[in-house]
């Protein structure tokens, strides 16, 4: 799947390079109600202006003089806006339809990225399609599904990134939706490619900060693998009182199911009639399940609680440092904790979620 995209891709020149001369921007707004009005075309990195144009008939007109490429963007009112990367040529801008100018070597390739990006939704759902149809487990078509469209979204990137590491273009890449969408390593490969001017704008600072802290969690992910010690978290119950992960996990008795959930997350809510299956069975039998709500409310903690029809106890992360503990990107996450409070595994989710706590407390009670 992604070879198909790949092959439209690879048309435009992924090593052109803009220099200094004239342009033109023109812009036009679907809308009178702006006639009259200054707006600016202004540089995106600093917000300074670099030009204005009065709108007239809907249209706006900015000319003149540009050494190098500038990554730039226009406004007008709250409602509409165009980033674009300001260059030698005749550009255009349509607030209407596109978030991006066309016109100039390269506004056209970030033109052609963000067409790649509009068509994500139908890519995914070929990646989907694909991966349901060859396998059965929900779990692991959902892992599968994960990997193929980071996949995807790194082969657009890399398409137009190369030749583009200290320009313009590599710029607009860092800020676009396709960097975050990677695979951590292939994050961490782009900016250790970056230029040295590149790498002092306010957008690669952001995107460096971003991943490093990223990199932390991989490493907290890995102090906490299978045979690791349990790290402790505290945090409130439902009643609102002090509760710690502690009073769960460790006390020689039960394993426990640990979940890391939130209210606004839809594969979360689809674990739960697992997580219920196994609480109703094991429940006083060896297994203890627990929820850590995080990345959410106080307010919405009960209320979510309730409206799943969740019984098993329950800790609201209130410090915030649960998914730091346990390096936690994505959830749902789900580890399943010894009695003496060792991880026995963890990324669990699904039917495969069921057979491994099933045989492993079969296991345990021989």
């Amino acid at each position: 799947m992604c070879f198909v995209a790949l092959a439209a891709l690879c048309t435009m020149p992924v090593a052109a390079q803009a220099t200094g001369g004239d342009y033109t921007v023109t812009g036009r707004i679907g809308t009178a109600k702006y006639d009259g009005r200054t707006v600016y075309l202004r540089h995106f990195e600093s917000d300074e202006r670099l030009d204005s144009a009065v709108v007239t008939g809907g249209k706006m007109v900015f000319c003149g003089k540009v050494d190098g490429a500038r990554y730039s963007r226009v406004e007008v009112g709250n409602e509409f806006y165009c980033n674009l990367i300001l260059e030698p040529g005749d550009i255009t801008l349509d607030f209407d339809s596109l978030h991006c100018g066309r016109g100039g070597v390269l506004n056209d390739s970030a033109w052609q990225v963000e067409m790649a990006y509009e068509r994500r939704d139908s890519m995914l759902k070929v990646i989907w399609n694909g991966v349901e149809a060859r396998i059965a487990d929900v779990a692991e078509r959902e892992k599968e599904a994960v990997k193929l469209a980071k996949d995807y979204y790194r082969d657009v990137f890399m398409a137009y990134f190369a030749g583009h590491e200290d320009d313009a273009l590599g710029q607009w890449l860092l800020n676009s939706g396709f960097l975050r969408s990677m695979r951590d390593a292939d994050q961490e490969a782009v900016l250790a490619r970056l230029g040295p001017w590149l790498r002092t704008t306010r957008v690669a600072k952001r995107e460096i900060r971003r991943v490093g802290e990223r990199a932390k969690l991989a490493e907290a992910y890995r102090l906490t693998g299978k045979g690791a010690m349990f790290k402790d978290v505290e945090g409130t119950g439902l009643d609102g009182r002090a509760v710690a992960l502690s009073d769960y996990v460790g006390r020689g008795k039960d394993y426990v199911l640990l979940d890391f959930w939130a209210s606004w997350c839809g594969p979360c809510k689809r674990e739960i009639p697992y997580l219920a299956r196994l609480s109703e069975k094991f429940k006083g039998r060896g297994l203890t399940v627990v929820g850590m709500f995080v990345a959410d409310t106080r307010e919405n903690f009960a209320k979510a609680v309730a409206a799943e029809g969740i019984s098993w106890p329950q800790i609201f992360d209130s410090a915030k440092t649960a998914r730091a503990l346990y390096g936690v990107t994505g959830i749902p996450q789900i580890i399943l904790f010894d009695p003496e409070g060792r991880i026995v595994a963890r990324d669990l989710r699904g039917e495969q979620m069921v057979r491994l706590v099933e045989e492993t407390l079969s296991n345990g009670r021989k």
